[in-house]
C-alpha cells in the first residue's frame, strides 16, 4: 500500500493502472475537494490504459433535493470520461443518503470473455447498478479547481438530514 495523497502520487508517477479507486474522505462526508475537480479526472485518466476503470465512492443520495454533490460529481466525472455508471450499495430509497459507486470509463462497460462465470455475489453486485432514468437527465455543475462548491454541497446535505 501507499500512503499518499492521491493527486500527488498520480502527478509524480508515470504508471498506468487498469483500474483506479477513490474513497477518500475527511471530516463526515466531505471528499477532499482537490479530487473531484475536472483537473484531477483528467490526471486520472492520463494514468489509467486505455481500456481502463475510474471508480469513486460518494456519500450521497441520487435523486432528489439533496443530491446536487452525486449529480455535480458524475457531470464532472463525463466531462472527461466517455462511459459512466452508477451502482448503489445499499437496496433503498435513492432519495435517501447512500454510498453510490460511480464508474468511468472511456471504452463502453462489457464483460471479458474470460471472466469467471457470474456467481451470486457478481450477480448480486451487478444488480446494484442504478438505472438512468433514476437520475437523468443530469443537472449538476462541472467541478473545476477554480470553481468547486463540493464542501457546500455537503454541508447544506447534512443540513437538510437534520
Amino acid at each position: 500500500p501507499i500512503a499518499c495523497d492521491a493527486r500527488r502520487y498520480l502527478a509524480a508517477s508515470t504508471t498506468t493502472y487498469d483500474m483506479i479507486f477513490c474513497d477518500a474522505y475527511h471530516g463526515v462526508r466531505n471528499i477532499p475537494a482537490h479530487l473531484v475537480t475536472r483537473e484531477f479526472f483528467v490526471l486520472v485518466k492520463s494514468r489509467l490504459v486505455d481500456d481502463g476503470v475510474f471508480l469513486a465512492n460518494v456519500i450521497s443520495p441520487v435523486t432528489g433535493e439533496s443530491s446536487a454533490l452525486f449529480r455535480s460529481l458524475l457531470q464532472t466525472m463525463r466531462a472527461e470520461f466517455a462511459y459512466t455508471e452508477a451502482f448503489s450499495s445499499e437496496n433503498r430509497s435513492l432519495n435517501l443518503v447512500n454510498n453510490v459507486i460511480v464508474m468511468a470509463s472511456n471504452r463502453p462497460f462489457t464483460r471479458h470473455p474470460d471472466a469467471v462465470p457470474a456467481d451470486a455475489v457478481t450477480s448480486y453486485l451487478l444488480s446494484t447498478r442504478i438505472d438512468r432514468t433514476a437520475y437523468e437527465p443530469l443537472k449538476g455543475v462541472v467541478f473545476t479547481d477554480d470553481y468547486n462548491p463540493s464542501e457546500y454541497l455537503v454541508a447544506r446535505q447534512l443540513r437538510q438530514a437534520n
